[in-house]
């Protein structure tokens, strides 16, 4: 007898919950304005290596960036924005054809639940929740803060901003034309009677400058406690033992940048058994 229940249109996508239909999510999601509050600095190769991937390369003088950002105009938010912030890793990355270099996203911190599953469920970006003050320019100066249920977790600072020269503009410019390429860890975990996914995962997307300065960039740490942040007292915990060996210059940018879903590519494929199983040998 054949069941009247739901079931799954093949190849089509689907995203949680998936009872309502194929995803509406279109291939090429785009983000009509973002602006990008960078703020980043060459820590111990060591320390960073720990924290990456091993099928991705980590270069002798790693940069960890925290980029706090604002999006509006998204397609799949009807219009609408939301604020952010990432941690990421430089890395790079060959797969028998060619090198790719980009940042490997150990953590990022969001404001909006859609944005946060949609890219943990497809990509794998490592997405929780905070609290954001708005971005605040003073002058020539820029500044933001984030929190978690009031408590502070990351305050950071450009001063004496003054516009980028001509030529470096256009490196800048040129470079979010061509794209750039992101690298996360797409991780569900297995439960009784069924695997998990576990896939280091790479995607591209290319955009737009229309706005950048530079500047004196500053960054503070916080160590929570678990039941001040109970979502990120670890992770701080963590990223405040990075050695700072050097600050690099801050950086405020401006532009849209569009993403192709089609890119994202598993570069490990992985399966997870649910703890304690017995497999074959």
């Amino acid at each position: 007898m054949k069941s009247d229940g739901f079931e799954r249109r093949p190849g089509k996508r689907y995203d949680m919950p998936i009872t309502f239909g194929p995803t509406e999510l279109p291939d090429v999601s785009r983000w009509g304005w973002l602006r990008g509050v960078d703020v980043s600095f060459i820590t111990a190769y060591d320390h960073a290596r720990r924290l990456v991937p091993t099928c991705l390369d980590v270069p002798r003088e790693p940069v960890v960036l925290f980029s706090r950002r604002s999006f509006g105009g998204v397609d799949y938010l009807g219009g609408r924005g939301y604020e952010e912030l990432c941690v990421g890793i430089g890395v790079s990355h060959h797969d028998g054809e060619q090198k790719r270099r980009g940042y490997y996203w150990v953590v990022l911190w969001v404001d909006d639940m859609r944005a946060a599953a949609v890219g943990r469920e497809i990509a794998g970006w490592p997405k929780i929740g905070a609290e954001f003050a708005p971005v605040a320019e003073r002058g020539s100066d820029w500044s933001f803060s984030m929190a978690e249920y009031g408590t502070p977790l990351v305050t950071g600072s450009i001063t004496d901003t003054k516009p980028v020269d001509d030529v470096i503009f256009q490196k800048i410019a040129d470079g979010a034309s061509q794209g750039s390429y992101g690298f996360c860890w797409r991780h569900v975990p297995a439960i009784a009677g069924g695997r998990g996914i576990d896939q280091v995962t790479r995607f591209h997307s290319a955009g737009e400058i229309t706005k950048a300065v530079v500047g004196t960039g500053e960054l503070c740490i916080e160590k929570p406690t678990r039941r001040q942040a109970p979502h990120s007292a670890r992770i701080m915990a963590t990223l405040a033992q990075l050695p700072v060996v050097r600050m690099l210059p801050g950086y405020v940018a401006e532009g849209s940048v569009n993403l192709d879903r089609r890119t994202i590519t598993a570069l490990t494929g992985g399966s997870l058994t649910p703890a304690g199983a017995v497999t074959d040998s």
